[in-house]
């Protein structure tokens, strides 16, 4: 069971619709992508949690710079999470946001963060790892 999230509870519609973009992270389904809800912004959403009914992402506001750089490695994932706008957005199973709590990466559990040093661009010293699963780092575009 996903706990409750340190913050400001916003409107989740703002995330609306909350479908991949590119994903960076595919492990047993997208674990990493862009996306781009009504707002017309650059988002990357991140896997923290599940649970039975709801997938819980970290969502922060990218740019094409940043994006290049992650998928580089020249920034790892905690580097990328680490934005001054930040939410923690469940997801049901259909992909429709169910609530959202503006947060700060330093109020979350830092066992449930991205290890330090883990990129998406996985080396034999660094394998990616996406919720306790290991698993390749594939870049592909969601049509």
């Amino acid at each position: 069971m996903m706990g409750p999230v340190k913050g400001k509870p916003v409107n989740p519609a703002q995330f609306t619709p909350f479908r991949p973009a590119k994903v960076l992270a595919d492990v047993g389904g997208p674990r990493s992508f862009t996306f781009v809800p009504a707002d017309g912004e650059l988002y990357w959403a991140h896997w923290l949690d599940e649970s039975a009914d709801r997938v819980r992402y970290l969502v922060v506001p990218f740019s094409p710079a940043l994006l290049h750089r992650l998928e580089a490695g020249r920034i790892d994932l905690r580097e990328a999470l680490d934005q001054p706008r930040l939410w923690v957005v469940d997801v049901d199973h259909q992909g429709s946001p169910v609530t959202a709590v503006r947060a700060a990466l330093e109020d979350l559990p830092a066992d449930e963060l991205p290890v330090p040093g883990t990129t998406l661009a996985p080396t034999p010293e660094a394998p990616l790892r996406v919720g306790g699963v290991d698993g390749e780092g594939l870049a592909r575009t969601v049509t």
